[in-house]
C-alpha cells in the first residue's frame, strides 16, 4: 500500500475515534468534500451543473444539505451526478464497475440507485472502506458490492472509475493501477491538474498518466473544483506485438537461442513471464486443464489483455486417479471448497468452466479453435499423456501446448509424478523442439517448478478410439 495511504489511514481512525457521527463534515472534506465551501447557498450554485437533480442524498454521515425539487441534496450528491453525466455512456449496458479511492461510497450510491442490476467493486483503506461498507450494504442490502482492500485488485470490470485518487500513489503502484485499468471498457478518471506528492516527491499534471494509447471520449477543466480535470477514455486492449509470422522464430530471437539442444531454456522467464510472452504472441483465447483454485488462471488474466479462458476441472476424483501422494486431501468438501475459491478468484472475468474430466471436456471444444493450452492436470504418465493428445487437437497452427510440472534436474523428479517423461516421449516421437522456464525464477513461494511449452506447427491427429 502507498506510503500516503498508510499516513491517511491512520489519521482518519484518529479522526473516527468517537464514533462516526457527522464524519460527512470531518473525515469525508479528505475525500472530496469541499469543507471551506460547504453550504446551503454552495450546493444551490452548484447544482446549476447538473442536468437532472432525481434522487436524494442518504444524508449518512450528518452532511449539510439543501432542498432542491423535493429532494435532500449534499455537495457530494451534485459532485457524483455531475461526474456520472459526463461519463456519457449507456449504463444499461454495462454491468460491472470498479472504483478506486471511492471513500464511503457517494459515486456509487447515486450509480446503484438508479441501477441496480451494476456488480459494483470498491477498492480502498480503511476507515473509508468500513465507511462504504456500512453505507452501502444499509441502502443496497440486495446489491451485489464487493469491498477490496487496497492494494487487492479487480480485472475485467466493464467501467473503471478513479476520482482524486491517482496522484497519492508512487510510480509503480500507478502502472499497477493501470495493467488493471487495461483489462476493462472504460475509465473515468478525475485528479489534479499538478500535484506533487509530499511522501515519495513524485510530480504529476494532466500528462502523468498512460493513456494515449486509448479513446479520449471527453477531457475538460472542472469547473466546480479548482485545479482538477476530469477525462473519460475507452480502453484499447494492448496491442499484440508480433514481429515474426513465426513465433518460434520469434521466441529464439527474444532469448537468444540457437543450436539444436532439446529442450531449450528460457532463462530469466516464471509463469508470469510466459503469459507475458503469450500476450506478446497476441494470444487471447486458451484453455487450463486443471483449475483448482483458479490462482494461476487469475494470473494469465493479469497479463493477457483480452483474453477468454476455459477452465476444465471436475472438482472430484477420477475413479482411476493414481497421481500425487497429496491427492488424499481432495475429498468432497475440499473439492467443493476449491472450486468456490476458484469462482471467485475469477468472478467478473471472462471465464468459462468446464466442470468434468479432461476427455468429455475435450469434446466441448472444437478442434484448433484456440491459441493456447495450459495443463496441470492429472500428473500420472497416462492421463498425462493423454491430456497433451487431446488438447493438442484443440490448438490452431502456431499456437502453443504448455503445462507445468517439468523436471530438468533429475534429482527433483520423484516427488512430481511422470510430466517430464511424458513430454520427453511425445516430443520425441513427433521431432518437436520445446522449451522449458526457468526453476529459479519462480512467480510466488512453493511454485518452483518449470513449465514447458512447445508451438504447434502441424496437426498430429492419433487414431484413438472414440475420439
Amino acid at each position: 500500500m502507498s506510503i500516503f495511504w498508510d499516513k491517511l489511514s491512520e489519521k482518519h481512525k484518529k479522526m473516527l475515534q468517537n464514533g462516526i457521527e457527522g464524519f460527512r463534515n470531518t473525515v469525508a472534506t479528505r475525500y472530496f468534500t469541499d469543507g471551506k465551501h460547504d453550504s446551503e447557498g454552495y450546493i444551490q450554485r452548484i447544482a446549476r451543473y447538473v442536468a437532472n437533480i432525481d434522487m436524494g442524498d442518504s444524508l449518512f454521515g450528518n452532511p449539510i444539505s439543501t432542498e432542491i425539487g423535493g429532494h435532500k441534496v449534499t455537495q457530494d450528491l451534485v459532485n457524483s451526478m455531475f461526474e456520472i453525466e459526463a461519463m456519457g455512456i449507456d449504463f444499461t449496458k454495462i454491468k460491472s464497475i470498479c472504483e478506486v479511492g471511492a471513500g464511503y461510497g457517494r459515486t456509487a450510491y447515486v450509480l446503484l440507485k438508479r441501477y441496480p442490476h451494476l456488480k459494483y467493486t470498491i477498492i480502498d483503506i480503511p476507515p473509508a472502506l468500513d465507511l462504504a461498507r456500512e453505507h452501502l450494504t444499509k441502502e443496497f442490502p440486495n446489491a451485489d458490492i464487493s469491498f477490496l482492500r487496497a492494494p487487492d485488485k479487480s480485472l475485467g470490470a466493464d467501467l473503471y472509475i478513479a476520482i482524486s485518487v491517482l496522484t497519492e500513489l508512487s510510480k509503480e503502484e500507478l502502472a499497477d493501477y493501470f495493467k488493471m485499468f487495461g483489462t476493462g471498457k472504460y475509465l473515468y478518471l478525475k485528479d489534479w491538474k499538478t500535484k506533487k506528492n509530499p511522501d515519495n516527491g513524485t510530480e504529476f499534471s494532466e500528462d502523468s498518466f498512460p493513456v494515449k494509447n486509448w479513446k479520449t471520449m471527453f477531457k475538460r477543466d472542472d469547473p466546480i473544483t479548482d485545479n482538477f480535470y476530469d477525462a473519460m477514455y475507452e480502453i484499447n486492449p494492448m496491442n499484440p506485438i508480433i514481429p515474426h509470422t513465426n513465433p518460434i522464430e520469434y521466441i529464439q530471437q527474444k532469448f537468444g537461442l540457437g543450436g539444436d539442444e532439446n529442450p531449450r531454456i528460457l532463462k530469466g522467464v516464471n509463469r508470469q513471464e510466459l503469459y507475458k510472452l503469450f500476450a506478446e504472441l497476441g494470444y487471447t483465447k486458451g484453455c487450463e486443464v486443471g483449475v483448482e483454485k483458479g490462482k494461476n488462471a487469475k494470473m494469465m488474466f493479469e497479463n493477457i489483455p483480452g483474453l477468454k479462458l476455459y477452465g476444465v476441472d471436475p472438482y472430484k476424483q477420477h475413479p482411476d486417479y493414481n497421481g500425487a501422494p497429496e491427492a488424499s486431501k481432495w475429498n468432497a468438501e475440499y473439492l467443493h471448497h476449491v472450486k468456490h475459491r476458484a469462482k471467485k478468484e475469477l468472478r467478473g472475468l471472462n471465464w468459462e468452466l468446464i466442470q468434468d474430466f479432461s476427455e468429455g471436456a475435450s469434446r466441448k471444444i472444437p478442434d484448433h479453435s484456440l491459441d493456447f493450452v495450459y495443463i496441470d492436470g492429472d500428473h500420472s504418465y497416462d492421463s498425462a499423456m493423454l491430456d497433451i493428445i487431446l488438447w493438442s487437437r484443440k490448438i490452431r497452427k502456431g499456437g502453443v501446448v504448455s503445462g507445468h510440472d517439468y523436471f530438468y534436474d533429475k534429482n527433483k523428479l520423484g516427488r512430481q509424478a511422470k510430466v517430464t517423461q511424458v513430454v520427453q516421449d511425445y516430443s520425441k516421437i513427433h521431432d518437436i523442439k520445446f522449451f522449458i522456464t526457468d526453476e529459479n525464477h519462480y512467480v510466488q513461494k512453493g511454485d518452483y517448478y518449470p513449465s514447458w511449452l512447445w508451438v504447434k506447427v502441424e496437426n498430429i491427429s492419433p487414431n484413438i478410439v472414440g475420439f
